[in-house]
């Protein structure tokens, strides 16, 4: 009660001793109150700066004390304390938590500023620091449900970026990403062939193989602009992207050529 009425009354010096008294006690500091009330003097404070460096809770504990900030209308002390445990994370390449935070700041990050081109450069400004590739799936979550139909392009965007990195040490998330890039556009057969392959290559699979089986067996289509779900500048620049990553063109084999060198590459697991 004290540390709230000396917030009350901003007076923060002597509630920030206070508190600190409290956070050093061993059975009081248990109290998740006195770190959120940490955050707030803080932020009340010329020492808003230091918001970042005082970030000692763990993760599981700063969602609580996060969404605690927000449920007493402190939207923009919500948020900045979002980012005090994201930034570090992205920047560690830890995935502890990180749905959750990301989940939790873009709903922050749209009440603070609705506007959705803001939403979508501060993703990219998140995005630029993080060191784990594997984060684009829960900001491509984001992206698509607050985003709309622009989304879904922004998304594509995303996965062709991140094809372009280094991903030799880990196939599986190349292979991640090739599902993502299929899952996002359904109906664009040439793409989802590419992608088919792509995957096949990675893993080696009869599941993986059946799929490519499955698509070529599928008339040919024209691609149609007016019936795509993204810019046709957007659909041309992933194309060479996705094509990087096969052993061959396509374009060049017919099915049965393909076939034959996947079952080739399949080995002994064709004839299980």
């Amino acid at each position: 009660l004290r540390a709230r009425y000396l917030i009350a009354c901003e007076r923060i010096p002597e509630a920030m001793a206070l508190i600190k008294s409290c956070i050093n006690h061993p059975d009081i500091s248990k109290d998740l109150y006195f770190h959120q009330a940490l955050f707030t003097c803080l932020y009340m404070s010329p020492l808003e700066d230091q918001l970042f460096q005082e970030v000692l809770t763990d993760c599981k504990s700063g969602i609580e004390i996060i969404c605690n900030t927000e449920k007493e209308g402190k939207t923009t002390l919500a948020l900045q304390l979002c980012e005090s445990f994201l930034v570090p994370q992205l920047q560690n390449g830890d995935m502890y938590c990180i749905w959750d935070l990301i989940f939790i700041w873009s709903k922050l990050q749209l009440k603070s500023n609705p506007s959705k081109q803001v939403f979508v450069d501060q993703c990219y400004q998140l995005l630029r620091i993080a060191t784990n590739v594997r984060v684009i799936f829960p900001f491509m979550k984001v992206i698509k449900d607050e985003v709309g139909e622009d989304g879904l392009q922004i998304c594509v965007e995303i996965c062709g970026c991140a094809l372009q990195l280094d991903l030799r040490e880990d196939p599986n998330m190349k292979s991640l990403i090739y599902k993502a890039i299929a899952h996002f556009l359904p109906n664009d057969l040439e793409i989802l062939r590419i992608c088919a392959l792509s995957i096949f290559f990675l893993e080696r699979t009869l599941e993986s193989y059946y799929t490519v089986e499955h698509l070529y067996k599928c008339a040919d289509e024209e691609y149609n602009e007016c019936s795509s779900s993204v810019q046709n500048r957007v659909r041309f620049e992933l194309l060479p992207i996705l094509k990087k990553g096969l052993f061959f063109d396509p374009e060049f084999w017919n099915f049965l050529m393909i076939k034959q060198n996947c079952l080739a590459l399949l080995g002994d697991k064709a004839f299980d």
